[in-house]
């Protein structure tokens, strides 16, 4: 028999409405006192209507089937130790058998990192992430377990109406018509469009200025990969992005581990580039290999296109300057500015430095006068 402190659990906090047949706790003090449990309301399962529906789609089939063939469907009986014995497994990953319903999960997961960010930054409150977080939440779980159920061929919620959720507007030979209006919404399929209502409302407020991407290309007739290159192409660049956009004060780097941008020469010229340009160079991490330059390859990819077609029309593209007219051409690649340069190596006066061990390092801040270096793991 459990015992509990008289101080902890008092006999008047239990209200006479849940008094129901309940298990009996002995008090240190010897008095029994009655732990009441409020019985929770029956449902249906959502197996067993599952496996009605099951049955009257077999049957509906079964029927059609009797019309065309001499087909005998299975008794009720049957088709419940049928289903009893095939029952469904859960599966966590439906990528290649359902990306549909694979990709509705991972918006769910997006739009929770969405405004756990907008949280983070200050810029959505507690209570409001905790309202959409939970709405969301609710969302998921409708979808994934009682959505299917209230499906149905015809129904007065849209949400619900297969002839009219499936239904092509802009195609009359994939359209259903039907033969009555939907004068009913369902509170859990409107939870979801409440949460973009309410995302739009804070995105709105913070009148967000979005700037498109901007590629700077250099071609060159010849050229060293090397250190000097990267760090005169780099100037070249920081420069360009001060004439055009000013109001840029700082930037942050990111590469590959390639040598000419993971070495120690290259790291000690950032600061003095930064005081020529205007613009300060902050920090520079590099990438894992063969990741962190999607947006790059795929530029590069529709500059190649462009020049492939410049030489198709029966164009000879031999050097730096052949390959900025081909870029350029017509209305040349979206957001992609190419200049053709040469690298001064009379300038590079900087060979030898005493710091080691830098391939290390994956990440390096800057600050005036000193930098801090960060491990890989």
């Amino acid at each position: 028999m459990a015992t509990l402190k008289p101080e902890i659990i008092q006999e008047e906090e239990y209200p006479s409405s849940l008094e129901k047949n309940g298990n009996q706790l002995q008090l240190d003090s010897s008095k029994e006192l009655k732990l009441l449990i409020s019985p929770e309301p029956e449902r249906p399962k959502p197996d067993a209507e599952l496996k009605d529906k099951i049955l009257k789609l077999y049957r509906e089939t079964s029927d059609n089937n009797l019309k065309e063939t001499d087909f005998q469907p299975l008794g009720r009986t049957s088709l419940f130790h049928i289903l009893r014995a095939c029952a469904a497994s859960k599966r966590n990953n439906l990528r290649g058998l359902d990306n549909i319903t694979a990709e509705g999960v991972d918006s769910y997961t997006e739009l929770h990192r969405l405004i756990d960010q907008l949280k983070d930054l200050g810029l959505m409150s507690l209570d409001v992430h905790s309202e959409i977080s939970t709405k969301l939440t609710a969302s998921r779980v409708y979808m994934k377990t009682d959505y299917k159920l209230h499906v149905e061929q015809s129904s007065l919620c849209a949400d619900h109406c297969i002839d009219w959720s499936l239904s092509d507007p802009s195609d009359k030979d994939f359209q259903n018509t039907c033969q009555h209006k939907h004068t009913l919404k369902c509170d859990r399929c409107e939870l979801i469009k409440e949460v973009e209502l309410q995302l739009n409302s804070v995105i709105d407020a913070l009148h967000v200025t979005q700037e498109a991407h901007r590629t700077y290309c250099h071609v060159m007739d010849s050229a060293k990969q090397d250190w000097f290159t990267v760090s005169s192409l780099l100037e070249n660049s920081l420069d360009t992005i001060k004439k055009q956009m000013p109001f840029i004060k700082e930037v942050m780097l990111r590469s590959d581990n390639a040598g000419c941008y993971h070495c120690g020469q290259l790291w000690f010229s950032l600061l003095q580039i930064s005081q020529r340009t205007g613009i300060s160079i902050t920090e520079y991490c590099y990438s894992e290999p063969q990741a962190g330059k999607s947006y790059c390859d795929s530029t590069i990819a529709h500059m190649r296109m462009k020049m492939k077609s410049y030489a198709a029309s029966g164009h000879n593209i031999l050097t730096a300057a052949d390959m900025k007219h081909a870029l350029d051409a017509g209305s040349g690649v979206k957001g992609c500015q190419v200049a053709n340069v040469a690298i001064n190596t009379t300038k590079q006066l900087f060979t030898m430095h005493k710091m080691k061990n830098v391939n290390n390092y994956s990440s390096i801040t800057y600050q005036k006068e000193w930098y801090d270096c960060a491990e890989s793991l």
